[in-house]
């Protein structure tokens, strides 16, 4: 199963990431929505 082209279920369930837009997550970061994007905090 396929979610994203360069993202599968199994490198998901491992908890790999990879930022795709870091305008958002830099947003998110900066109100406090996440502490860093690919952590799982």
């Amino acid at each position: 199963m396929r979610m994203l082209q360069e993202l599968d279920l199994e490198a998901a369930l491992e908890g790999k990431s990879k930022c795709r837009n870091a305008a958002i997550s830099e947003a998110f970061h900066y109100m406090k929505l996440i502490e860093a994007w690919g952590t799982g905090h």
